[in-house]
């Protein structure tokens, strides 16, 4: 039955579309040699893939897979098999991170995830932002304005940092979360998709932030000089925090299986993206960093 399009609001036959893009996910089980993922909300199940609705009409799923398309050939794959490289890119790029925090807010919108610390004017702003990015998307607004995206590219961290959590490398690289986060002055979606994050400013705050905002017609992405909000990283590093203490909860079972699976994909396993975070983990942390599974994703 036709319901209404949560982008384009016509009515029209919906399909059922990820949160997440889908191609992150199919990398990070192949990039694992072909391990399973597991979620670290409910680290005990085997997951194949993110969050699905059926929000979007053929038309709107097909802008969206357009721009993901462009960002998992022209940056993604190219920068994961060269972190040194710089690539360009075009209007593209903005639409595909604002889709990716549009579908965020919207969620947290539908679940309604606003518990007793967040005011009504902060929930405003985001029912405004979520309205601003929507519009944008379907081509009524020339830019999102003050609703700003950020992209991050990470590489391994190869010095030792004490306040880093002994997972921090496979964190970094290869996590796949999303979050809606706020504080006193700051409101933003967060997505984790492997080596990159993106940030939708929901309300800025008066920190900086440099290098990292998409603009709306051309720049690039590579290494270059980061000025971040000082609080994200302990955001992150608590994140990989709560990754590793999930993967340590799993039961015996689960970890029985888990070794098995290993041993019969070690081949694979010894030389794929997810060795390299982990032996980087090893040669910073030492035995603190064995904790399979410590990228977990959410």
């Amino acid at each position: 039955m036709a319901e209404r399009c949560r982008l384009c609001g016509e009515e029209r036959p919906l399909l059922l579309s990820h949160i997440l893009p889908a191609f992150v996910f199919r990398w990070k089980r192949e990039s694992a040699g072909g391990s399973h993922l597991r979620s670290t909300t409910e680290p005990n199940l085997r997951v194949q893939d993110g969050i699905k609705k059926h929000w979007l009409c053929a038309e709107c799923e097909e802008r969206f897979s357009k721009d993901e398309r462009a960002f998992a050939n022209q940056i993604f794959y190219p920068i994961l098999e060269d972190p040194s490289a710089r690539r360009s890119y075009g209007p593209w790029l903005l639409r595909f991170c604002a889709s990716v925090s549009w579908r965020i807010l919207r969620l947290a919108l539908e679940q309604d995830r606003f518990e007793n610390e967040w005011t009504p004017e902060q929930v405003e702003r985001c029912r405004e932002a979520e309205r601003v990015w929507r519009e944008f998307l379907i081509g009524v607004r020339a830019h999102p304005g003050e609703f700003r995206q950020h992209l991050l590219p990470f590489d391994i961290i190869e010095t030792g940092n004490l306040d880093a959590e002994p997972n921090i490398n496979r964190y970094l690289t290869r996590a796949i979360q999303m979050d809606l986060c706020h504080g006193r002055e700051s409101i933003f979606t967060f997505a984790k998709l492997g080596r990159f994050a993106i940030f939708g400013i929901v309300r800025p705050d008066d920190q900086a932030w440099k290098g990292s905002a998409v603009q709306a017609n051309e720049g690039w992405v590579g290494p270059r000089q980061y000025i971040l909000p000082h609080a994200l990283w302990g955001y992150m590093n608590d994140k990989a925090s709560q990754s590793a203490k999930a993967m340590r909860s799993v039961s015996e079972k689960q970890q029985a299986k888990i070794d098995e699976g290993f041993r019969k994909n070690i081949d694979s396993f010894a030389g794929s993206d997810a060795f390299r975070a982990m032996q980087a983990d090893v040669d910073m942390f030492g035995d603190a960093a064995f904790t399979r599974g410590a990228d977990g994703d959410e």
